[in-house]
């Protein structure tokens, strides 16, 4: 399959977008454990490990279909700054997160369409339905921390029972 420079460049793009939800997982899980806040902190530590597969599915995909893309990514431009904020506020950052991700695969799977592209639809497709699920669970965890607030006892009972 011949692939347009149009949908290898996206790919990269996408794959650069996958390593940076790892970083700002593993970010969020390190500030929520900081905060006393452990069974969320392995949440998000095993939800950046999960990014960290999209990534390497995308390389996979990639490397499979001899696309060679711009893998670099400037870390320290990810400005994800949760010690000012209030402590809520990594849920907003999660949902914000996974919309983004969504929006990426729907565009690449337009893409794969427009130019009659089906390894690219079958491969943004798989990730949209996974997304789904990524999406609902964010959403979960962000109505639940929503309705709690800032309140830090009840935060603690929500990750006390988190884990179950």
């Amino acid at each position: 399959m011949i692939f347009s420079e149009n949908i290898k460049q996206f790919l990269g793009r996408i794959y650069r977008h996958e390593v940076h939800n790892s970083v700002a997982y593993s970010q969020i899980s390190n500030f929520l454990d900081v905060e006393g806040y452990k069974n969320l902190a392995k949440y998000y530590a095993d939800w950046s490990s999960h990014e960290t597969e999209h990534s390497v599915k995308v390389r996979e995909f990639c490397n499979t279909n001899n696309i060679n893309i711009d893998m670099s990514i400037a870390i320290e431009g990810l400005d994800i700054n949760l010690k000012n904020m209030p402590i809520t506020h990594f849920v907003i950052i999660t949902v914000d997160t996974e919309n983004e991700t969504t929006d990426l695969y729907s565009e690449l799977l337009e893409m794969g369409k427009n130019e009659k592209n089906t390894f690219t639809e079958r491969f943004a497709l798989d990730f949209i339905l996974e997304q789904i699920e990524e999406t609902e669970k964010a959403l979960g965890i962000f109505d639940s921390v929503n309705n709690i607030g800032a309140n830090k006892g009840m935060l603690q009972l929500f990750d006390n029972t988190f884990g179950d």
